[in-house]
């Protein structure tokens, strides 16, 4: 039924219901998460993407919360650094160690900007490599050339590399 055909008692619930579903949305997001300073890397951009979308976060002090960041150890379905991430009457993002809940977190903010937080979209994740690590082609000494470059460039720069000052 259009609302100019309803009669005034129907046009007031829409209204009221109307109401309060947008008073609702104004309500913070109460997240988890343990003190830890690699989950709260994962925690900053969280807050990034509710920011973009217009969603408050606070910070809750148990996990009876809207958004739960741990670990959990010993879970059968994840490797070393992997997560989950599970929906249902809240969202819970868990990772096998610390790296896995940054990882899951990670995860977690791509999602809210992309789709905000009704559309987070459940998934089980384990890292193709058991330990994920940055790795440089930098040129230490003679022994290890650059992908064997026929060019001097990488010796050349094999004094730059163990200058302290270079990296500071």
């Amino acid at each position: 039924m259009p609302f100019f055909k309803a009669n005034l008692l129907q046009r007031l619930v829409i209204f009221v219901s109307l109401f309060f579903a947008c008073a609702n949305t104004n309500q913070p997001v109460k997240i988890y998460f343990e003190e830890n300073p690699q989950i709260q890397f994962a925690i900053d951009e969280i807050k990034a993407a509710t920011n973009e979308k217009g969603i408050q976060i606070q910070k809750a002090e148990t996990k009876n919360a809207d958004i739960v960041l741990s670990t959990q150890p010993g879970s059968p379905d994840l490797k070393t650094e992997g997560f989950s991430i599970k929906t249902d009457d809240k969202i819970i993002v868990f990772g096998a160690d610390a790296a896995g809940a940054i990882y899951g977190g990670l995860e977690l903010a791509e999602q809210i900007k992309l789709y905000s937080l009704d559309g987070i979209q459940e998934t089980t994740q384990n890292p193709y490599m058991e330990r994920r690590v940055a790795k440089f082609n930098i040129p230490l000494d003679d022994r290890t050339p650059s992908y064997t470059d026929p060019c001097d460039a990488a010796r050349n720069n094999i004094p730059e590399m163990w200058n302290f000052d270079f990296w500071a």
